[in-house]
């Protein structure tokens, strides 16, 4: 109700007995409302209706659930507590009894309503006598369980232990492999994948004559014997010429 509620409207010709009385009964009603579940503890700033919108409507809520549980309750004379606890009880009596009042025997449903049951309900006796049977194995087991680590000592880590030594065993041979082919490759493969490109050779020019003239006369050396010192003067003549020739 936030400032339209009467308990923030303030007497201004009250006197301090007045206030007084009115913090008793704000006081007096936080307290009423902790104890039916209204608010979770002694607020008063709830009380005066101050809070945020969601915190007021969830109050007010509680406060009609509790209104009409008192309305609709069996006998008018009994308290919120008392409703709850027949409530309670006609569960507990429910639950009990479900076999009977669920059976075909009760006419509990109109003729043309037809209760539909895939599986028969088991007897509570042999329910008792699984409960027994697996309880006894339970225990079975856990005596196996606590021989097996009496006997044996467990270490959780140990796996993860013998996994991690073997991966890294297998880590470092790899790396070794990685280096020794990082080596053959950069000392081996790498220049030979790399080689300089071979230069372009280019042609004799105005020489490619001389030269030319010089191997026929080689031939006619090998062919016919012809002595050493008559080469060099033909070669000297062939040359001279050549000189003359380009001088003019």
């Amino acid at each position: 109700m936030g400032d339209k509620s009467p308990f923030s409207q303030q007497n201004l010709q009250g006197d301090g007995m007045d206030r007084d009385e009115e913090t008793s009964r704000i006081q007096y009603l936080a307290e009423i409302a902790k104890f039916l579940g209204i608010t979770t503890s002694v607020d008063t700033e709830a009380i005066q209706g101050r809070g945020s919108y969601e915190e007021r409507t969830e109050m007010l809520r509680l406060i009609v659930d509790l209104v009409e549980a008192s309305i609709y309750a069996d006998n008018p004379e009994w308290s919120v507590d008392e409703q709850v606890a027949k409530d309670i009880q006609l569960i507990d009596s429910i639950a009990e009894r479900q076999a009977q009042i669920f059976s075909e025997e009760c006419k509990l449903f109109p003729a043309d309503v037809q209760i539909q049951s895939i599986y028969p309900l088991p007897d509570i006796s042999d329910l008792e006598k699984q409960l027994a049977s697996q309880s006894s194995r339970l225990s079975s087991l856990q005596e196996m369980v606590d021989d097996l680590a009496s006997k044996h000592s467990y270490n959780p880590d140990e796996d993860y232990a013998e996994v991690d030594m073997k991966l890294r065993a297998h880590l470092e041979s790899f790396l070794e492999t990685a280096r020794s082919f990082n080596t053959i490759y950069t000392k081996e493969i790498r220049p030979w994948t790399h080689m300089m490109e071979v230069p372009q050779l280019h042609g004799f020019g105005p020489a490619a004559n001389r030269l030319l003239q010089t191997y026929k006369m080689l031939l006619k050396v090998n062919l016919f014997k012809i002595p050493l010192h008559t080469i060099v003067i033909s070669s000297f003549l062939v040359t001279l010429d050549h000189t003359f020739l380009n001088s003019l």
